[in-house]
């Protein structure tokens, strides 16, 4: 039971190993941006811990490059960004201290993980959780008056699905599964959408369950490729439901080979479904490592982050692509000496919101 314990709590997302390697990259092959030196920034409010060592920032800009501006600035590590329904609220995943003082990102540092907001323009930070277990992978209800995410604060062995209330107040679980982990959700309408690693699993899977943590049901069936040499199980990932509730897209791990800054991390494909599991398609099953797909809010293209080597030299990139796997364009981010930690659309869809670590 350890050893799957310790699996699934790094396996709450990739997050684990990608943002590391990303952080190891040095940044991107972006061009530079005159305005990448003038850009406003907000610094944390008193009410942040000592913060770690290095340099975060939160930007939102068109899906063009154009209207860059940076909202926020940390010293502490985020991961994911969540705007909430009207844009004017950011939910973030916080690494808030290192754990066991090694100035890595590991499994001892997971119970630093906790859930903050932010305002969009920066201001009025406040801390949602504070505790000494994981609360991460947070993100609106529909409504927008609560707030799903995972954690292990009931048991510390496993993984479930909890709601709080929009200002952080009031958590209880929505499931209470023995030897199950349930991670990465995401809700659309009356369905929760969210990742199944159950201790005897081959693979990890897709499940759906109703919004109440009701009628739990599979919906990928991954193929088992006996035991990977990753820390993650092969298997199915951050699934993101499509607007309308019809399709998950999620990322796959096809195979363990694939090195990354000297890092194994495998190759990762973003796959799409229809609810049912049928209609399944691959859209990126030629690149390296693709992960992370977020749906635009018309449900016609996919924002995904991708980690690949080119002459010998590993590049991290936004990139989009239609729900069919057509027109794959990368996103042009006007910044030089970044590492992107992942994107997330705004919601007017014309607009992102990313997160990286900036090189000064």
């Amino acid at each position: 039971m350890k050893a799957h314990a310790n699996q699934a709590l790094l396996a709450l997302s990739v997050v684990a190993i990608l943002v590391t390697v990303s952080l190891a990259c040095g940044g991107t092959s972006i061009s530079p941006s005159p305005s990448s030196t003038t850009l406003p920034t907000h610094t944390p409010t008193p009410a942040i811990p000592t913060p770690l060592p290095g340099r975060y920032g939160i930007f939102v800009m068109r899906l063009d490059g154009s209207e860059l501006r940076q909202v926020y600035s940390t010293d502490l590590r985020p991961a994911g960004v969540r705007p909430s329904a009207d844009g004017t609220q950011l939910l973030l995943q916080f690494h808030f201290r290192d754990v066991d003082g090694d100035g890595q990102f590991s499994d001892a540092d997971m119970s630093a993980i906790e859930i903050g907001m932010v305002d969009i323009d920066g201001t009025d930070f406040r801390r949602l959780t504070d505790n000494d277990a994981i609360d991460a992978l947070p993100l609106w209800s529909p409504d927008s008056t609560e707030i799903l995410f995972t954690s292990n604060r009931r048991d510390g062995a496993k993984l479930d699905l909890y709601l709080m209330d929009a200002n952080g107040e009031h958590p209880r679980p929505l499931t209470q599964t023995p030897d199950i982990h349930e991670g990465d959700p995401d809700w659309v309408g009356g369905t929760i959408v969210y990742t199944h690693n159950a201790a005897d699993d081959e693979v990890q899977s897709i499940w759906t369950m109703s919004s109440d943590g009701t009628n739990p049901r599979q919906v990928t069936f991954p193929p088992s490729q006996g035991k990977s040499g990753l820390v993650f199980k092969y298997g199915d990932y951050d699934p993101r439901l499509s607007p309308d509730g019809q399709q998950v897209a999620f990322e796959r791990l096809v195979d363990d080979e694939f090195f990354f800054v000297d890092r194994q991390i495998g190759q990762w494909d973003i796959v799409v479904a229809n609810l049912d599991g049928s209609g399944e398609r691959s859209l990126t099953h030629e690149m390296e490592a693709a992960g992370f797909p977020k749906w635009s809010p018309d449900g016609k293209t996919i924002l995904f982050l991708s980690h690949r080597v080119e002459d010998e030299k590993p590049l991290i990139a936004l990139y989009t692509i239609g729900a069919d796997g057509s027109n794959r364009l990368e996103v042009p981010v006007p910044l030089r000496n970044i590492a992107l930690l992942g994107g997330e659309w705004m919601p007017d869809g014309d607009h992102i919101v990313f997160v990286a670590e900036i090189y000064r």
